[in-house]
This record gives structure tokens, C-alpha cells and sequence, in this order.
């Protein structure tokens, strides 16, 4: 059976923190490999030792960003919608199985005046009836397309098994 719809994940953001984490990873490694092999004065030794220090905890986090990355977009598989059922990154499931899908609006405001709003970013939120919980954030997918591809459906699936 085709799908009657496909969400693919739009990656860029993700695409670009990788490769900037990536060149960050190398500059630090760079540097590191620079102190490590320069001879400095007797009285500058702390500062390459700092130097040293610094570039290691720099070196670290960066290849850590690499692998939470990585991960993250592994995760940004596409939302394929059946007539009776979604696949995506979070695994198949049933309209049988699902309770609510629904939109949320989140506002993000600024630290200085609370009263601006920054940024505004949709939810696409599935909820399971068996009380997991999936979300599809507007960063990454077409949530309200989602939503409105899945809520007739949903509410057919449920309207049968009101009859039954």
C-alpha cells in the first residue's frame, strides 16, 4: 500500500551545526597538536599549559556535538500517513492506537521584555492511547500539514469505532 502522504524532515540546520562542529573539531585539534610541539620560554610553560587545557575541553565538546548531531539526524526519518496508520522515526502506529493528534503553538519571548515574542514554533503532537507521546516540531517538518493530513483520518478511525 502508497502512502497517502510523506513528510519528509527538512535537515539543514542540523546539516550546518554538523559542519560547523566538525571544522570547529578540527581547528581545536590543530591547536592542540601546535601547543603540544612548540617550545615555549620557561616563563610562558603555564600558558601552554592552559593552552593545552583549553584546547582538550574545547576538543571534547566539539566531537561530543558531532555525535549528538549524528544521532539527531538519524532520528529525522520522514512521516509517512496511511489510511490506517503513520510511520515514522518513532515506529508504526495504528489510528486504532492513537488518542489525540493536535497543534500546539509554542511562543518563545524575549529574556529583556517578556511581552515580545521572539520566535513561534508549531507542535505536531501524537498522543497513544497507551500514554506514549510523539512530537513533530515546524523546525524540522510541516507540522500543520501533518496535523491536518492525519486529524480527518484520526476522526474516521474513531467515529467507527464509536458505532461498533
Amino acid at each position: 500500500m502508497d502512502p497517502l502522504y510523506i513528510f519528509e524532515a527538512d535537515n539543514s540546520k542540523e546539516t550546518l551545526q554538523l559542519i560547523l562542529a566538525a571544522v570547529a573539531s578540527i581547528a581545536f585539534l590543530g591547536a592542540l597538536i601546535y601547543l603540544k610541539r612548540t617550545t615555549f620560554a620557561e616563563d610562558k610553560r603555564h600558558l601552554q599549559k592552559t593552552g593545552i587545557m583549553l584546547m582538550g575541553f574545547a576538543l571534547t565538546i566539539s566531537v561530543g556535538s558531532i555525535f549528538g548531531i549524528v544521532w539527531n539526524l538519524k532520528r529525522l526519518a520522514p512521516v509517512e500517513v496511511y489510511s490506517n496508520k503513520v510511520i515514522s522515526s518513532f515506529g508504526e502506529v495504528p489510528y486504532e492506537e492513537l488518542r489525540a493528534v493536535y497543534l500546539h503553538t509554542g511562543h518563545n519571548r524575549s529574556i529583556v521584555s517578556p511581552s515580545i515574542e521572539l520566535d513561534t514554533t508549531k507542535l505536531a503532537y501524537f498522543e497513544e492511547r497507551a500514554g506514549k507521546s510523539y512530537v513533530f516540531s515546524s523546525d524540522q517538518y510541516d507540522a500543520e500539514g501533518i496535523v491536518r493530513a492525519i486529524r480527518p483520518l484520526l476522526d474516521e478511525q474513531q467515529g467507527r469505532e464509536r458505532m461498533e
